[in-house]
């Protein structure tokens, strides 16, 4: 472990060195080994005392009166201002800090929690396979790789994936959403007693975080609990 710190470690220096590291939220330029900038840790933390365990919405957007099919949820920070900023440069590969960061602080607070070390992986949210091609990586599957590294749960990529031919999430409304999600699908494994962490960048109106924790139940894992980067406020149909 001290040596794969070290090899991580020794690859962000020399490579600061040519390029130097920047933060993905304000653009600033920052240590080689920090993720991102004091000042936009501050202003894009969201407490979690302020936030639903139960649906991974802040108290004010909670959605727990619907039926979830997932056990829980957190989050680090609200879908606005410099954290969706990291949340772009991330979607477009130009930053991918924000995916580090995000991850590493999920990961520490699941080190807190004795149910969610339980899980037996973390499962990203799939993307298509030309959007993945085209963006390096899926963003979901970076974040989950960093909360990987802190809790030393695996990824698995196998386990659920996209059909070609969806339309982006973030283009359609809250009715249009939950439609949508029809576009994922499971591998159809058995699953039968384990336990998930799904993972994904962005909870909007929580309609892929559901459809995906219901394909992973449907193959028979007895719990399924979501963490994403960010989080928004509930758009209307």
């Amino acid at each position: 472990m001290k040596q794969t710190h070290l090899l991580r470690n020794s690859y962000r220096f020399l490579i600061d060195l040519v390029y130097p590291n920047r933060c993905p939220c304000c653009n600033q330029v920052i240590a080689w080994d920090a993720w991102i900038c004091e000042a936009c840790q501050i202003e894009t933390a969201l407490n979690p005392d302020t936030v639903c365990s139960g649906c991974g919405k802040p108290f004010d957007d909670c959605m727990c009166s619907e039926s979830l099919a997932f056990d829980g949820a957190m989050t680090v920070s609200r879908y606005e201002g410099r954290a969706r900023q990291g949340i772009l440069q991330l979607k477009q590969a130009e930053n991918l800090n924000f995916a580090n960061y995000t991850g590493t602080v999920l990961g520490e607070r699941i080190l807190q929690k004795p149910d969610w070390m339980m899980a037996d992986a973390i499962v990203p949210v799939p993307m298509q396979q030309h959007q993945w091609i085209l963006r390096g990586k899926n963003p979901a599957e970076r974040i989950a790789n960093a909360i990987s590294f802190v809790t030393k749960i695996p990824v698995r990529t196998d386990l659920l994936w996209k059909k070609p031919g969806g339309i982006p999430q973030h283009t359609l409304n809250a009715e249009q959403r939950r439609t949508n999600v029809l576009q994922f699908a499971s591998a159809g494994k058995s699953l039968k007693g384990y336990i998930f962490i799904l993972c994904d960048d962005v909870l909007t109106t929580g309609s892929t975080a559901n459809y995906c924790a219901s394909l992973l139940k449907q193959c028979g894992a007895e719990r399924v609990y979501v963490a994403t980067a960010t989080t928004t406020t509930r758009i209307k149909a």
